[in-house]
């Protein structure tokens, strides 16, 4: 009876537990295929872990590539409003000439406060993006 109680515990710690986390809907963890790329840091095809900020617990700081969401972009396209990108700019910093909102209305002055400046695979446009759009770091290996 104790091997077949420890064999039930076995197979909950090591092999249902980790499918639940990473291929629920409601997962914290998981693979992520990056769609563009940016040489050194990540490239256009390379699977990568992604992590709920949640389960971080820390905060955003300037280098963080995460995962956001484009409130902006109709479901139907192929990126389905999440985007990948690095933070270059914290809250309190001067925007450069080509930032823009998710709305793509060019802003400028200062980053404001529960906002991030995030360069969206290097492809020259900045991206002011508020914090509550941030849904995952990105782990790269």
């Amino acid at each position: 009876m104790n091997k077949i109680i420890l064999i039930a515990f076995i197979l909950l710690l090591f092999v249902i537990t980790p499918f639940i986390l990473i291929f629920s809907p409601f997962r914290i963890i998981g693979p992520s295929r990056i769609s563009g790329g940016n040489p050194g840091k990540y490239q256009a095809g390379q699977i990568v872990w992604s992590v709920k900020r949640a389960l971080l617990g820390r905060k955003i700081v300037q280098g963080d590539v995460v995962k956001y969401n484009n409130p902006n972009i109709a479901l139907h396209q192929e990126s389905v409003g999440t985007f990948i990108g690095e933070v270059v700019g914290l809250p309190g910093k001067n925007l450069p000439e080509n930032a823009f909102d998710l709305e793509e209305q060019p802003v400028k002055g200062q980053i404001t406060a529960g906002s991030y400046l995030i360069e969206k695979n290097y492809s020259g446009k900045f991206w002011l993006v508020p914090e509550d759009q941030i849904k995952e770091v990105v782990v790269l290996p």
